[in-house]
């Protein structure tokens, strides 16, 4: 079993039907008790809109960011279990310049 903990922030926009999630402090523990932060100090940020690319994403883009699939979930565990396939937490630690 895995616990994955972190705090959200959600913004929402009612002029454009966009919405915003911020999630900061992503932590993971296992039964075992072992612990992690699977991307250190990094946040993760989610856009939907009914647009592809909106006011939002437009903005983002703006700052340099782009879109990177990434789970969580799957961080967390490759966080806390070096035996698993770490490819997804490296390509996100990677694209971001963070170290493990």
């Amino acid at each position: 079993m895995l616990g994955l903990h972190y705090t959200r922030r959600t913004l929402y926009n009612a002029t454009t039907s966009e919405r915003v999630t911020i999630d900061t402090n992503l932590a993971s523990e296992a039964t075992s008790g072992a612990r992690s932060e699977p991307i250190g100090t990094a946040v993760v940020v989610e856009v939907k809109s009914a647009l592809w690319l909106g006011e939002t994403v437009r903005f983002v883009r703006g700052q340099g960011l782009r879109p990177l699939s990434f789970s969580k979930y799957c961080t967390a565990v490759a966080a806390l279990h070096p035996e698993a396939d770490q490819r997804l937490r490296r390509a996100a630690l990677r694209e971001y310049s963070l170290r493990p």
